[in-house]
């Protein structure tokens, strides 16, 4: 199971993951965690870590900004456009191009 996987999984089952400082994860409600949940995220504790501080490109191709995520990213308050944050994650063009056509028919 990837991180992205593991992250989607969790969220789809009710759980939120909490970036700490230091690279910890808090994950709510704890008490609901399975054992092998427990040893899915302790192998994939930084790539969750960096996925809910970073943006990212899911599966589908669809750019994930989690609130958690440096605001310089939220292009919604103030921060890069979504076309900067897609330049750095190197999208493919169809995704880019997604993106900008979606932006430039608003403008229109």
């Amino acid at each position: 199971m990837t991180a992205v996987e593991l992250l989607t999984d969790l969220q789809r089952q009710g759980f939120t993951l909490i970036p700490l400082p230091e690279g910890k994860l808090a994950v709510k409600p704890a008490d609901r965690l399975t054992d092998d949940l427990r040893q899915y995220i302790r192998q994939c504790k930084s790539e969750v870590v960096n996925l809910l501080t970073r943006p990212y490109l899911n599966a589908k191709g669809e750019l994930i900004i989690p609130f958690t995520s440096d605001r310089r990213y939220h292009w919604w308050n103030g921060g890069q456009s979504i076309q900067q944050t897609l330049r750095e994650l190197h999208a493919p063009p169809e995704v880019f191009m997604r993106y900008v056509e979606s932006d430039l028919s608003k403008v229109q």
